[in-house]
C-alpha cells in the first residue's frame, strides 16, 4: 500500500500526462448522465408488472393481495442485484487504487463504470419512488372510499349495539336500585330507537321504584308498542287505577282479547274498576267468576268477601263475614281479614264488634299505627275505662318513632286533644325532637293551638332536609297570620322553588294552599305544576274544578286549551273549548272545526251534539242546528246544560212556547255565567 504522498505525486504526473484522457472521462460521465433515463428499461419492465398487480390487488381484492408480494419480490431482487453490483465495484475500485500507479487507466475505466452505474441506479429508484408515490395516493383513496362505505353500512348494526348495550346497562343498574343511571341509560337507548319495548320497561320499573307518576306514561307506551300483549295492558290498568285515572285503565282493559278475558286475572281487574265506577253488581259478577277460575287464590276470596259484605241480603252477608273470619285464621290475609271486620262493624254502629276485632287486630305485633288508632278511636268512641291507659301506652311506645309520633300527634288534633299532644311533644326525648316528622307535628299542633308567636321561632331553628318546601310554606303560613303579607309571599316562593321539579313535593304544596283556602296560591300553582308535568292530568283537572266552581268561563277556556295541547286527539276537550270559545265569542273559526271535528268522531254524545248545533245556529244554520238538537232523546234535552242551547234554537225558529219550556228548565240548573245570561235574554226576548 503507498503512503498518501507518494500516492498524489503519481496521481499528479499521472494526471499531467493524461489531461486529455481525464477530460474525455469526464465528458464521457456528462454523457452517461444524460443517457441515465434510457437505461431504465429493465428496472422500469419490472416496476409496471409490479404496479399492475398491484392495481389488479386493488380491483380483486384480497386475493390480489396475495399477489403484492410477488411483484414486491422482483423489485427486491433488482435491488439486490444493484447492491451486489454496488459491491462488486467497490471491491475493483479498492483493487484498482491499490494498483493505481502501475494501472491508472485501468482505475478511470473502474470509476467511469462505478459512476455510470450508480448514477443510473439512483435514477431507477427514483423512478420506482415517484410511481410508489401514485400507488400510495391510490392505496390511500381505497382506504378511504372502503372507510366511508364501512361507515355507511355498519353504522346501524352500530347503533343496534349501542342501543342494546345501555339497555342491558339500565337493566343492570334497576336491579342494584341504581335509579337515577337505570333511567340516564334507558333514556340513552330510547334516543337511539325510540320503539326500545325493553328501555321503555326500566322506565316501568325507574318510576315504580322512585314512586314517579310517569310509570302510567312509559306504561302506556310499552301498551302502544305491543298493544296485543294482556300482561301489558293488566300493568296498565292496574297503575292507572291506582293513580285513579279510570278512564285509562278501563280502556287499557277494554283492549285485551277474548282468550284473555277468560282469565282470573282480567275479571280481578274488571271488578275493581266497576267498584270505583260504584257498580257493585258487575264487580260482584267479575269477582265471582275469578274466585271460580281461581278457587286458591284467597286475595279474590277476600275482595269478594269484602264486596258481598255489603250485600243487602243477609245470607250473602253473613257469607262474606264467615269466609272473613276463615282468611283472619291465615297468617298472610289474617290483618287485612280483621280490618275489614272491624270497619264493616264500625259502618253497622256494631261497636263491640268492631272492638273485638280491632283487639284481635292489635295482638298482632305487625299491626301499623293505623291499626292502634282505630283501636282507640273505639275505645274514645265508646268511652271505654282503658281509653287513656292505652293512650298513654301508644304514646310510650311510638315516642322513639317520629314518623309514628307525627302520626299520632294528627290523631290527637283532629280530637281536638293539641294542648295535650304540645305538651306530650315538649316531654318527648331530646333526640326525638330534633327529627324533622316530630317538628313538623309540632307545628302542626302549634297551629292547632293558633299559637302564631311560637311557631315563627320553631320553624327559624334549621332546615328540614327534603322537606324544607314544607318549613317554608309553614312560615309563609305563620307570616301570614301575623300579617307580614311581603314575608308571606317571600316565604312561599321559597317553598315554591325548593319544591323544584318533584311532584310529590309540589302536590304537597297544593294541598297545604288548599286547606288555608290560598286560592291565588292554589290555582298559581296548579298552573306551574301542569307546565311542568304536562303528562300528569290531575293538575288540569283541578284547575276546571276550581273555575267551573267558581263560574270563570275564561279560566276553563284557558284549561281547555291546554288539555288539547296535551293531548290534541281528547274528544272532550275538543268539545269543551269549542264550547267556551262560542260562549266567549272567541277563535270562532276554530271553534267551529273544533264542534265539527267532535262532532264526526261521536254524534251520539249528547254534550257534543249540543255544542255542534250551537255552532252551526253561530253560523247561521239554525235549520240544521235543531236537526242535530232533535235527534237527541228527550231526556237529554232537558238536562239544563243543553236545555238552554236547546232553548236558544227553538226561539230562533219561532217555537216560543217550547223554547220558553226549556230555558225555564235550564235557569233553575247550574250554568256558566254566560249560559245564565244567554237564557235570561232569549227568555226577555219572548
Amino acid at each position: 500500500m503507498f503512503r498518501n504522498s507518494e500516492f498524489l505525486r503519481v496521481f499528479r504526473r499521472w494526471f499531467r500526462a493524461n489531461r486529455k484522457a481525464a477530460a474525455e472521462t469526464v465528458v464521457d460521465g456528462w454523457l452517461a448522465l444524460t443517457r441515465l433515463p434510457h437505461g431504465l428499461t429493465a428496472l422500469a419492465r419490472i416496476l409496471k408488472e409490479w404496479f399492475h398487480e398491484a392495481l389488479l390487488s386493488v380491483g380483486d381484492g384480497w386475493q390480489a393481495v396475495k399477489r403484492f408480494p410477488a411483484g414486491l419480490v422482483k423489485l427486491g431482487a433488482v435491488l439486490k442485484s444493484w447492491s451486489r453490483s454496488l459491491l462488486f465495484n467497490l471491491a475493483d475500485a479498492w483493487r484498482a487504487l491499490k494498483r493505481l500507479p502501475q494501472a491508472p487507466g485501468e482505475f478511470v475505466a473502474l470509476l467511469k463504470r462505478w459512476l455510470r452505474e450508480s448514477v443510473l441506479t439512483v435514477a431507477y429508484c427514483w423512478a420506482s419512488l415517484k410511481r410508489f408515490r401514485k400507488l400510495i395516493l391510490i392505496g390511500f383513496g381505497a382506504c378511504i372510499v372502503l372507510a366511508v362505505l364501512a361507515v355507511w353500512i355498519g353504522r346501524p348494526y352500530y347503533r343496534h349495539h349501542k342501543e342494546k348495550r345501555f339497555v342491558t346497562m339500565a337493566k343492570d343498574f334497576l336491579k342494584q336500585g341504581k335509579i337515577p343511571n337505570a333511567t340516564l341509560s334507558a333514556r340513552l337507548a330510547l334516543s337511539l330507537n325510540p320503539t326500545n319495548v325493553e328501555a321503555c320497561r326500566v322506565m316501568v320499573g325507574a318510576a315504580e321504584a322512585s314512586g314517579a307518576p310517569e310509570a302510567v306514561f312509559w306504561l302506556q307506551k310499552v301498551v302502544d308498542l305491543e298493544p296485543n300483549a294482556f300482561t301489558n295492558r293488566l300493568h296498565l290498568a292496574k297503575a292507572a287505577f291506582l293513580r285513579r285515572d279510570l278512564a285509562r285503565a278501563q280502556k287499557a282493559l277494554s283492549g285485551v282479547d277474548e282468550a284473555s278475558r277468560k282469565t282470573a286475572a282480567y275479571h280481578e281487574m274488571a271488578g275493581l274498576l266497576a267498584v270505583a265506577a260504584n257498580k257493585l253488581d258487575e264487580s260482584e259478577a267479575h269477582l265471582t267468576e275469578a274466585a271460580k277460575l281461581d278457587p286458591e287464590n284467597k286475595r279474590l276470596q277476600l275482595n269478594l268477601a269484602v264486596l258481598q259484605l255489603q250485600d243487602r241480603d243477609q245470607g250473602v252477608a253473613q257469607g262474606a263475614r264467615a269466609s272473613l273470619e276463615k282468611l283472619s285464621t291465615d297468617e298472610k290475609f289474617r290483618l287485612d281479614a280483621l280490618r275489614v271486620l272491624a270497619n264493616a262493624a264500625v259502618r253497622s254502629n256494631d261497636l263491640a264488634g268492631a272492638l273485638g276485632s280491632t283487639r284481635r287486630l292489635i295482638a298482632d305485633p305487625a299491626a301499623s299505627l293505623s291499626d292502634r288508632l282505630l283501636h282507640l278511636s273505639l275505645l274514645a268512641q265508646a268511652k271505654d275505662a282503658g281509653y287513656a291507659g292505652y293512650l298513654a301506652a301508644l304514646q310510650k311506645e311510638v315516642e322513639k318513632k317520629p314518623e309514628e309520633v307525627y302520626g299520632l300527634t294528627g290523631w290527637m288534633i283532629s280530637r281536638r286533644l293539641a294542648d295535650e299532644a304540645w305538651k306530650w311533644l315538649n316531654a318527648l326525648p331530646s333526640e326525638t325532637k330534633k327529627e324533622v316528622p316530630v317538628l313538623i307535628a309540632t307545628a302542626d299542633a302549634l297551629m292547632a293551638k293558633k299559637d302564631w308567636a311560637a311557631l315563627g321561632p320553631l320553624l327559624q331553628k334549621e332546615k328540614w332536609g327534603n322537606l324544607e318546601f314544607c318549613r317554608l310554606g309553614l312560615q309563609a303560613r305563620a307570616a301570614f297570620e301575623t300579617q307580614q303579607t311581603v314575608a308571606q309571599e317571600s316565604y312561599w316562593r321559597a317553598a315554591v322553588r325548593e319544591a323544584g321539579e318533584k311532584p310529590r313535593a309540589l302536590a304537597a304544596l297544593v294541598q297545604m294552599a288548599s286547606a288555608w283556602k290560598w286560592q291565588e296560591e292554589k290555582e298559581s300553582l296548579l298552573w306551574l305544576i301542569a307546565q311542568k308535568q304536562p303528562r300528569e292530568p290531575w293538575p288540569l283537572k283541578e284547575l276546571s274544578r276550581l273555575y267551573l266552581e267558581a263560574g270563570d268561563t275564561s279560566g276553563l277556556h284557558k284549561v281547555y286549551a291546554a288539555m288539547l295541547s296535551s293531548d290534541a286527539k281528547s274528544l272532550r276537550a275538543k268539545n269543551d273549548l269549542a264550547t267556551t270559545s262560542l260562549l266567549l265569542k272567541t277563535n270562532l273559526t276554530q271553534a267551529q272545526t273544533l264542534a265539527k271535528e267532535a262532532f264526526e268522531q261521536r254524534p251520539e254524545d249528547p254534550a257534543v251534539s249540543t255544542t255542534y248545533a250551537y255552532a252551526l245556529h253561530v253560523q247561521g244554520q239554525t235549520a240544521e242546528a235543531l236537526k242535530v238538537l232533535e235527534k237527541l232523546k228527550p231526556q237529554h234535552l232537558e238536562i239544563p246544560s243543553i236545555a238552554v242551547y236547546y232553548g236558544v234554537i227553538l226561539r230562533a225558529t219561532g217555537q216560543t212556547n217550547s223554547a220558553k219550556k226549556y230555558l225555564t228548565l235550564a235557569s233553575k240548573g247550574r250554568l256558566l255565567p254566560e249560559e245564565r245570561l244567554l237564557a235570561q235574554e232569549t227568555i226577555k226576548g219572548l
